[in-house]
C-alpha cells in the first residue's frame, strides 16, 4: 500500500489515477467505513491522489467529490497537517471549475488553520494563491496586499526563491494595470534574486518579462538586451521551450525594427524548435514566417518571390487552424488573418482575401466579446464577494448583539438581586450606579443595531448598482436584436413574444434577407440566463452576422458547421469531454419565390401547421457548441413546400418548462393543444391567446426561464416582395 502511494506521488500526471485506484483496491471490503486512524491516513491519501488524476483528465467535478471526501476523512481522524494540504487542493479544483468565491473562502479557511498550526510554507502559498484569485476578479489592491503578505513570509523563511516568485507576480499585476515603472521595479528585484540563486530554469522567463516591459515603454536598447539575455540563458541550459519563445521574441523585435535579416535568423530557429510542439505553438511560428516574408517583400526587386513564400506559410497556417482545432490564441489568430488578408490582396487573390477578412472580423469580435464577458464576470464575482463578506460581518454583528443582550439580562438579574440587597441595607448609591451602567449598555446595543442597519443599506445600494448594470446590459442586447421597423418589413404576417427571465436573457431572435425572395429567421436559446446568457447571445449574433457575410451558395447545414467551429474557437473548447457553453436554435430559410421552407433544428423543436394538421419537427442535429464529443457534428435540413400556405412556430423551451402551482410543467401536450386551438386565428391573436393560457396555468408561480415564441404565417398565394 505505502509503496504504491509513494509511487503515485512521484509518477507522471497521466499515471496517478491508475495507481490511486490500485491502492484503493487493496483495502479489504470490511475496511469501509473506516474506523482506524492509520487506514484513514492511507485512504485519505489515495482519495486525494485519485482526485488529482481525475482533474488531470478534465473530470473536475469528480475530483471535487473525492477531494472533499479525503479532506473530511482525514479531518475526522485528526490528521490535520495532511487534511490542510488536501483542502488546498480542494481550493484549486474550485478555481478550475470557475467557482471563484468558494475557492477564495477555502483559501481563507486554510489561512486560519495554517496560522493556528504555524505552517509558514502553507501560509506563503495560500497568500500567493489568494493574490492570484483577487487579481482575476479585478480586486487589484487586495491582490497586491496579499502578495505583500506572501513577501513578508518569504522574508521570514529566508527563502529567496519564494520571494522571487512573488516579486514576479507583483510585476505581472502592475503590468496588467499599465503601471510599467512599478512592474519594472519588482521584475528587476526578482531578476537580481534569481541571478544570485543561479536559477537558470526561471531566468529566461524573467528576462523576457523585463524585455516586454521595456518594449512597452519604447526603450528598445534595454528591451533588446533582455530579449538577448533570455535567448542566451535558454540556449546554455538547453531549454527548448524557453529558447523557442526567446527566438520568436527576438524575431518579432527585429521585424518591428525593420531588420529582416536578423528577424529571419531568429524566426527560422524558432520554427525548427516548434515543428514538433503543440498546434498552437506551430501556428505562431507560421504566423511569424508570414510576417517575415511580407517584410522582406517591401521595396525589394524579388517582391513577388517573397510574397509567394509568405503565401506558402499562410496556407500552412490556415490548414493547421482548419484541421487541428487546437489553435486557440485569439490574439494570434486575429493578427494572422489581418496579415494574410493584405497578402492575398497584394497577390490579387480576391476570394481568399475576402474570406480572410471575414475570419479577421470573426476573431476580432470574438476577442472583444471575450474581454467584455471577462469584465462582466469580474463585476459579478466582485459583487458576490462583497455580498459574502457583508454577510459574514452581519453574522458577527448579530452574534455580538446577542452576546451583549445576554450580558444585559445577566446584569439586570444581578442588579435586581443587588437592588434588593441595597434596599434592605438602605443604600441608594449602588442602585443609581447600576441604572447608569444599564443605560450605557442599552446605548451600545442601539449603536450596534444602527451599524447592522447601515450594513443592510450598503447591500441594498450594491444591489441597486447591479440592477442598473443589468438594465444597461439589456439596452446593449436590445440594440443587437432586430427592431420593430425591421420586423414590420417582413413580407408575411407574424407575431413575436420575447420575455427574458431577468433584465437580460439568453434567448434571442434574428432575421436577415438572403436574396430578393429569401429570408432567414433564427430563434436561439443560449446557455444560462441573466448576464452570462445575455453575453452568450451577443457572441451568437456576432458569429451569425460574420458567417452570413461570407459569399457563395447558402447551404444552411454547412453554415451551421462554420458556426460550430466559431463557437469552439470562441469558447476555448480544448477538452472534448467537458461540458461546454453554446446554444440550441431553430433556423428557417424561407424562399417565397420557390414556395419552399428549409428548417434546421439544432437541439430545438419547431412546429408546422398546415391544413389543420400540426407537425412536430424534432431536432435534426445537436445544439451549437454543445456537441464537442463529436469530431464533426452534422445537421440535416427539412424541406417543406408551402404552396397552400402554412404556419411555422419557433419557440424556446422556457414556455413549455414553466411550472404551475402544483410544481408540474405546462409541458409539450398543453403547448401543442394551444397551437391547434389557435390555428384559425391571425398570428397576433393566436399569440395573445397562447400567452393568456400560459399565464392562467402558472398563476402566481414565478417565471423560471427566458421564453420566446415566434408565429409566422406563410401566404398561400404568390406574394410580392417589398
Amino acid at each position: 500500500m505505502e509503496r504504491i502511494l509513494a509511487a503515485a506521488e512521484e509518477a507522471p500526471d497521466h499515471q496517478v489515477e491508475a495507481l490511486a485506484r490500485q491502492a484503493l483496491r487493496l483495502f479489504p471490503p470490511n475496511a469501509w467505513p473506516v474506523q482506524d486512524s492509520a487506514v484513514a491516513l492511507h485512504a485519505g491519501q489515495a482519495l486525494d491522489l485519485l482526485a488529482y488524476g481525475l482533474a488531470h483528465r478534465g473530470q473536475v467535478d469528480s475530483a471535487l467529490l473525492w477531494c472533499d471526501s479525503a479532506y473530511k476523512l482525514l479531518s475526522r481522524f485528526g490528521h490535520r497537517q495532511k487534511a490542510l494540504l488536501v483542502k488546498a487542493n480542494l481550493a484549486y479544483y474550485y478555481h478550475q471549475k470557475g467557482r471563484i468565491i468558494e475557492a477564495i473562502q477555502t483559501h481563507k479557511d486554510i489561512l486560519a488553520l495554517a496560522s493556528a498550526q504555524g505552517d509558514l510554507n502553507l501560509l506563503y502559498y495560500t497568500y500567493n494563491n489568494l493574490g492570484g484569485l483577487f487579481s482575476e476578479i479585478g480586486l487589484q489592491d487586495s491582490a497586491a496586499e496579499l502578495y505583500r503578505q506572501a513577501l513578508l513570509i518569504a522574508d521570514s523563511l529566508k527563502d529567496l526563491r519564494l520571494k522571487a516568485t512573488t516579486l514576479n507576480n507583483l510585476a505581472a499585476l502592475y503590468e496588467t494595470q499599465h503601471l510599467h515603472n512599478y512592474a519594472k521595479q519588482y521584475a528587476l528585484e526578482a531578476l537580481r534574486l534569481r541571478l544570485a540563486l543561479s536559477d537558470s530554469a526561471a531566468l529566461p522567463n524573467t528576462f523576457s518579462n523585463l524585455a516586454r516591459l521595456y518594449h512597452h515603454q519604447k526603450q528598445l536598447d534595454s528591451a533588446y538586451l533582455y530579449y538577448r539575455q533570455a535567448f542566451l540563458v535558454a540556449k546554455a541550459t538547453n531549454n527548448r521551450h524557453s529558447l523557442a519563445t526567446a527566438a520568436t521574441n527576438l524575431g518579432t523585435f527585429f521585424i518591428q525594427a525593420k531588420q529582416p535579416d536578423s528577424a529571419a535568423h531568429y524566426l527560422r530557429l524558432a520554427l525548427a524548435l516548434r515543428e514538433k510542439s503543440s498546434p498552437n505553438e506551430r501556428f505562431k511560428a507560421y504566423k511569424s514566417q508570414v510576417e517575415l516574408y511580407t517584410l522582406l517583400a517591401e521595396n525589394n526587386p524579388r517582391r513577388l518571390d517573397f510574397l509567394q513564400q509568405a503565401y506558402s506559410w499562410a496556407q500552412k497556417g490556415e490548414a493547421l487552424v482548419e484541421t487541428s482545432k487546437q489553435v486557440y490564441d485569439l490574439d494570434a489568430l486575429q493578427a494572422f488573418y489581418g496579415q494574410v488578408r493584405s497578402l492575398y490582396a497584394a497577390l490579387g487573390l480576391w476570394d481568399k482575401a475576402y474570406r480572410a477578412q471575414a475570419q479577421y472580423y470573426l476573431y476580432r469580435d470574438s476577442l472583444a466579446n471575450q474581454k467584455t464577458l471577462r469584465k462582466a464576470l469580474e463585476t459579478r464575482y466582485q459583487y458576490e464577494w462583497q455580498k459574502h463578506e457583508q454577510a459574514l460581518q452581519n453574522a458577527m454583528l448579530r452574534q455580538q448583539i446577542q452576546a451583549e443582550e445576554k450580558q444585559k439580562r445577566q446584569r439586570l438579574w444581578i442588579g435586581f438581586l443587588g437592588t434588593v440587597s441595597v434596599l434592605l441595607l438602605g443604600g441608594g448609591v449602588v442602585l443609581w450606579s447600576l441604572y447608569r451602567q444599564t443605560r450605557q449598555q442599552r446605548d451600545l446595543i442601539t449603536y450596534q443595531k444602527a451599524q447592522l442597519e447601515l450594513s443592510h443599506a450598503r447591500i441594498a445600494e450594491q444591489h441597486a448598482e447591479l440592477l442598473q448594470s443589468l438594465r444597461y446590459a439589456r439596452r446593449i442586447q436590445q440594440a443587437l436584436l432586430p427592431d420593430k421597423a425591421t420586423l414590420d418589413l417582413l413580407p408575411f404576417s407574424h407575431a413575436l413574444w420575447f420575455q427574458p427571465l431577468t433584465e437580460v436573457g439568453g434567448d434571442f431572435y434574428y432575421t436577415r434577407r438572403l436574396g430578393e425572395a429569401e429570408i432567414l429567421l433564427v430563434l436561439g436559446d443560449c446557455t444560462g440566463h441573466g448576464v452570462p446568457g445575455g453575453f452568450m447571445t451577443v457572441l451568437a449574433i456576432s458569429l451569425l452576422e460574420r458567417l452570413l457575410e461570407t459569399e457563395g451558395p447558402f447551404d444552411l447545414p454547412q453554415r451551421l458547421q462554420a458556426l460550430q467551429a466559431g463557437f469552439l474557437h470562441l469558447l476555448h473548447a480544448e477538452r472534448q469531454d467537458s461540458v461546454q457553453d453554446g446554444m440550441e436554435a431553430s433556423f428557417a430559410q424561407i424562399d417565397l419565390a420557390q414556395r419552399e421552407l428549409v428548417v434546421v433544428t439544432a437541439g430545438h423543436y419547431a412546429w408546422w401547421l398546415q391544413n389543420g394538421v400540426l407537425h412536430s419537427l424534432p431536432p435534426t442535429g445537436p445544439g451549437i457548441g454543445q456537441a464537442l464529443r463529436e469530431a464533426s457534428p452534422t445537421w440535416s435540413a427539412r424541406k417543406i413546400p408551402f404552396l397552400d400556405g402554412g404556419r411555422l412556430v419557433l419557440a424556446s423551451d422556457g414556455v413549455r418548462d414553466q411550472l404551475g402551482p402544483s410544481h408540474r410543467k405546462w409541458g409539450r401536450k398543453k403547448w401543442e393543444e394551444a397551437l391547434l386551438s389557435t390555428a384559425p386565428l391571425p398570428p397576433d391573436q393566436a399569440l395573445q391567446a397562447i400567452r393568456e393560457a400560459w399565464e392562467a396555468f402558472r398563476q402566481t408561480t414565478p417565471q423560471i426561464d427566458d421564453l420566446t415564441v415566434w408565429i409566422i404565417d406563410l401566404p398561400p398565394t404568390r406574394h410580392e416582395i417589398t
